[in-house]
């Protein structure tokens, strides 16, 4: 695989984005970020989302908001948390490219359109930027990840569960429709002990 300076990994969860940034940095020897370190940030500082003028604590909503709305609505209120942390995500990747230090940024809330910033394309035409995209293959794997995970799940409903899941199976779907349109690689997350070699085949095309 040919580094680049940044490196991007987006995807659903529980498709392994972390763990295989974590390989590629100690294998690179370059730091790696969690886009979620940002999104809590924004969480902690009320920043606002644009659609509605409200804060989102997406991180923080109490159980009975996951039973009280429906996944589209809880879909869209990710997307938005994505569209809220692009700029700041632009920001800090710019930043790594104008003083060439290297760093992996991975993450559920990352937006696919920073691919199609002028700045950022032209850094991908110098292959100093990279972006792939990890898929998951259907709504099970999805369930079971997120039980085996057992990220507060264990002593929810199943109600809440539904609702957690089926928002993310359709941010999943939402997130690969905009990766395919904008031309980022998309990666099968199984099997996993060849996700690395795939991620290096995507990239070097």
């Amino acid at each position: 695989m040919e580094q680049p300076t940044v490196f991007v990994i987006l995807g659903p969860s529980s498709s392994g984005k972390s763990t295989l940034a974590r390989e590629i940095g100690l294998q690179w020897g370059v730091p790696w970020m969690q886009a979620d370190d940002l999104r809590l940030a924004l969480s902690v500082s009320q920043a606002q989302t644009s659609s509605q003028g409200s804060s989102f604590y997406f991180d923080r909503v109490v159980a009975e908001m996951w039973t009280s709305q429906e996944p589209g609505f809880l879909c869209a209120r990710m997307v938005e948390t994505a569209e809220a942390m692009r700029t700041g995500l632009q920001i800090i990747i710019e930043n790594h490219l104008a003083v060439a230090e290297s760093i992996i940024i991975e993450g559920d809330c990352i937006h696919p359109d920073l691919a199609s910033v002028p700045s950022l394309v032209e850094a991908m035409s110098s292959h100093r930027l990279s972006f792939c995209c990890f898929k998951i293959p259907n709504i099970e794997f999805l369930r079971s990840e997120i039980l085996n995970r057992g990220r507060g799940t264990n002593a929810q409903t199943d109600q809440w569960l539904d609702s957690l899941v089926g928002f993310q199976w359709l941010y999943a779907e939402w997130l690969e429709t905009e990766c395919h349109s904008r031309s980022i690689p998309l990666v099968d997350c199984l099997p996993r002990i060849t996700l690395r070699q795939r991620v290096q085949s995507a990239l070097d095309q």
